[in-house]
């Protein structure tokens, strides 16, 4: 709001008041008076006081007027100063305190007032000395009730000109600031006031006297210029004061327009105060009526508005109030906001009908008609089924249309549950009756009828087999997998095999960042149910899953514990069939083992037979030859000349070898019962393996002699002492020997011992006989074994056997190499200190002879 322009407007006004009127009347008085103080002599005696008090007036009105101070309170000057900063100060936004608004509202009409007393008591003393100053000189009334009359209409006119300039100075201040006290409800009609017929007396009084005086004293004839002056100052007097009265006229329309402006303002809804700047009572009474009527009519109104608020917004269903002619949206209650989705701003932005998926067919607003079936469409996308009903309300000079939107979305929910209840029973019965017991085709149906029936993008159906996971049925993207393997540990699947229990998690992918089968999907809701077995160990999972944050109701979380159920029975159901199957293949394999059993004892009869034969005919050749010799020496014991020494000699050689080779034969019998029978030890000791080579080679020398086979028999010369069994390991060289001579009728025998690595030596017997053929290789070690060798059947099939079971009893192995024809290579490799014995010394271990040799 502007400043009041002081200097110019204010001083004038005021000074002019205060000043003017009293010098100008007292001037002529004293003019008036001058002729007939002159006529007695009494010039000098009223003139000086006379003219010291109208001096001293005059100079204490502009005091008053132009900025001094009565008792404390200011000047109208200085008040407008101090109102402007408070104004200022409001109109700026600075903090202005109730207590700060309060003292100026009150201080408003305050100066005025006070003013125009204090000023009036000025005059009123003026005129009073005045008075008396002429009655002491003069003696006479003549000149005294001029005075009195005069100053009394001088003293009316300034009161009525000083409050009325006063009151127009203050005027705008005054509305501005009770407006602000208003504003912060605070009484903006504090102070002192004006009642009107003071104001009609201020204005008529002086008017009235003043024409009267003027037309007496205008009439009366040979009247003095002084007179005649003061009946023109008095003629003046009443054309300001009817000046004055329309000044206040104004300021009463002023607020007669305010007023209506109010009412008008009141009428519409608004919430007004009347707020004017005059300080008339009658007028200050009216602007109180009028606010506390005002106030009534708020209270009123906010108490209606409160209750249609609480029924509006409370109410259960959407209402929203629509414009009939264009379409928009004008009110919209909490409900309609949380239906929609949108704010009040954004429906009353948008038109009505765009609320809705597509434009329902047969709407007709203004008579109330709207089809069944519609859906909102809400701000999130999402679309929400409702039923609308339509009433036109009148509203003033046009019509409303009041749109009631019930939610259908409970009444479709429970619809859809009852349609997928039957169908979870449908799909529950196809899969205990039409299944039966395969796994695959329950995983199948699983994985495809949950994806429908939970509207789950991935679902699967998986086995645990052991630390692994095992894809039965995978439904994803609408299609079946049925291969996959993930390991178990990370995975959200062993924590639901440790808990044993249904788990979901919405934050699948960063709960278990290990999962890679989580992670490679996206997946964030992850809900997995146990397939319990028969022990209550978990065998499999049903899994559910999405990729956005979702959770399945108890309902949901029933039929996927049915369906793990099922899967559960048909783990069982196959593996009573696994059994069952096992069952039938063990009985098989039994009666198959049997089967073999029974060829094995028909086959080990004729080997036993077999055996028998060889073991007589065996046995037979070297009694025969002790019988044959020892007649033929009885018979050259009896005839005197006896046979020569050298035939003597031959035979006794040959029935050695004979009697050799049947207790070769026992011994390898009883080698064979005692390994059948696990009796055999190895009883090691500390030898030399020269030593063993001696021995041998001097059991042997007579049969390598008179053999027609060359005998080569090598032995290394760094060959260490070794811990062995010697009877065992002379007789895996003799039968192995042996066995070459058996089948090699020409040609040579070559029998080598040497070091071999890793702390091993090796014994090779290698031949030029008739060879072993290659179907023969596998059975040669066989108890009761012999190859086809052309016809050559020598021997009991033991001694290879023996030598087999003698090397594996001496932490070793025996190969063979043979061609038809070409002759065979045994190799025997033996350690030098067997594992059981390896490192601990052998009790009655003699020194061995480690001197090397070679023989052939």
């Amino acid at each position: 709001m502007r400043k009041l322009r002081v200097p110019l407007l204010a001083q004038l006004a005021l000074l002019s008041s205060a000043t003017g009127w009293i010098a100008a009347f007292y001037g002529a008085v004293y003019i008036c008076a001058a002729g007939d103080l002159r006529a007695t002599g009494s010039l000098w005696i009223f003139g000086g006081p006379f003219a010291a008090l109208l001096l001293a007036a005059t100079a204490a009105h502009a005091w008053l007027a132009g900025g001094g101070a009565v008792v404390g309170l200011r000047s109208p000057l200085a008040w407008v100063r101090t109102t402007n900063a408070v104004v200022s100060a409001i109109d700026g936004g600075e903090p202005v305190s109730d207590a700060d608004v309060a003292l100026a509202v009150t201080r408003v009409p305050w100066v005025p007032v006070t003013h125009t007393r204090w000023c009036s008591l000025l005059s009123a003393a003026v005129v009073v000395a005045m008075a008396a100053i002429e009655w002491r000189v003069s003696g006479g009334t003549r000149n005294v009730g001029a005075i009195v009359a005069g100053g009394t209409i001088a003293t009316l006119l300034y009161a009525a000109t000083t409050f009325t300039v006063c009151e127009l100075l203050v005027g705008e201040h005054c509305q501005r600031l009770r407006g602000t006290a208003f504003a912060r409800g605070l009484d903006p009609y504090v102070g002192p006031s004006i009642d009107t017929w003071v104001r009609v007396v201020v204005l008529t009084a002086p008017t009235v006297v003043a024409l009267t005086v003027a037309m007496r004293w205008t009439i009366t004839p040979d009247l003095p210029l002084g007179w005649l002056t003061l009946a023109a100052l008095m003629l003046l007097t009443a054309g300001i004061c009817g000046a004055l009265g329309w000044l206040q006229a104004l300021t009463i329309r002023r607020a007669g327009t305010d007023l209506a402006v109010a009412a008008t303002r009141l009428a519409h809804g608004e919430t007004v105060g009347l707020i004017t700047g005059a300080i008339d009572a009658h007028l200050v009474r009216m602007a109180r009526a009028f606010n506390a009527a005002a106030s009534a009519i708020d209270r009123s109104r906010q108490t209606s508005a409160a209750r249609y608020a609480a029924l509006f917004e409370g109410a259960g269903d959407a209402i929203l109030l629509i414009d009939a002619p264009s379409g928009r949206i004008l009110e919209a209650n909490r409900r309609a906001q949380q239906l929609t989705g949108h704010d009040e701003a954004m429906l009353k932005a948008i038109p009505f009908m765009t609320l809705f998926d597509a434009g329902p067919l047969g709407v007709d607003l203004a008579a109330g008609r709207w089809p069944e079936g519609s859906r909102v469409r809400r701000a999130d996308g999402g679309a929400c089924p409702v039923d609308v009903a339509l009433s036109v309300v009148p509203l003033g000079d046009r019509a409303v249309i009041q749109v009631i939107l019930h939610d259908m979305s409970q009444r479709e929910r429970i619809e859809t549950e009852l349609r997928q209840a039957v169908q979870r029973l449908e799909s529950l019965y196809h899969l205990a009756v039409t299944l039966g017991g395969s796994v695959e085709q329950v995983a199948d149906h699983l994985a495809v009828t949950l994806s429908e029936l939970l509207d789950a993008p991935i679902v699967a159906a998986a086995r645990l087999v052991g630390d692994t996971i095992v894809l039965l049925a995978l439904y994803e993207h609408g299609g079946l997998l049925h291969e996959g393997r993930q390991p178990l540990a990370g995975t959200a699947c062993e924590h639901v095999r440790v808990a044993k229990r249904a788990c979901v998690f919405s934050d699948a992918t960063t709960r278990f960042p290990a999962d890679g089968f989580l992670r490679d999907r996206n997946v964030e809701t992850f809900v997995g149910v146990p397939v319990l077995g028969r022990s209550g160990a978990v065998e499999g999972l049903v899994v559910v899953l999405d990729t956005v944050r979702r959770s399945l109701g108890e309902e949901d979380m029933r039929l996927l514990s049915s369906y793990a159920q099922r899967l559960a029975r048909a783990f069982d159901e196959e593996e009573y069939a696994r059994e069952r199957e096992a069952f039938v293949r063990q009985l098989s394999t039994q009666n198959l083992a049997l089967s073999v059993a029974q060829e094995r004892l028909t086959q080990a009869d004729r080997l036993k037979s077999e055996f028998l034969g060889m073991m007589s005919h065996e046995l037979r050749t070297p009694i025969n030859i002790f019988i044959g010799y020892t007649e033929l020496l009885l018979d050259a014991a009896r005839d005197a000349d006896g046979l020569p020494p050298a035939e003597h000699r031959a035979v006794l050689e040959r029935m050695c070898e004979a009697a050799r080779t049947l207790a070769g034969l026992v011994e390898d019998t009883l080698s064979v019962l005692r390994l059948e029978s696990a009796g055999v030890a190895a009883n090691l000791e500390s030898l030399s393996l020269a030593s063993v080579w001696d021995e041998l080679r001097a059991a042997d020398r007579y049969l390598g002699a008179v053999s027609a086979v060359r005998e080569e028999w090598l032995i290394d010369a760094d060959l260490p002492t070794i811990v062995s069994d010697r009877l065992k390991l002379r007789q895996i060289l003799t039968n192995l020997v042996g066995n070459a001579r058996k089948f090699t009728r020409a040609g040579t025998i070559r029998v080598r011992i040497a070091r071999a690595p890793s702390a091993r030596f090796t014994i090779v017997v290698e031949d030029t006989g008739c060879g072993i053929a290659a179907a023969d290789l596998p059975s040669i070690f066989d108890l009761y074994r012999q190859a086809e060798n052309g016809g050559v059947h020598d021997g009991c099939g033991i001694g290879l056997y023996i030598v087999r079971r003698y090397c594996e009893l001496l932490g070793g192995v025996v190969e063979v190499t043979s061609e038809i024809g070409q002759g065979t290579r045994f190799t025997v490799t033996l350690p030098e200190r067997p594992v059981a014995a390896s490192g601990e010394g052998v009790a009655g271990a003699r020194p061995a002879a480690t001197d090397g040799r070679s023989a052939a």
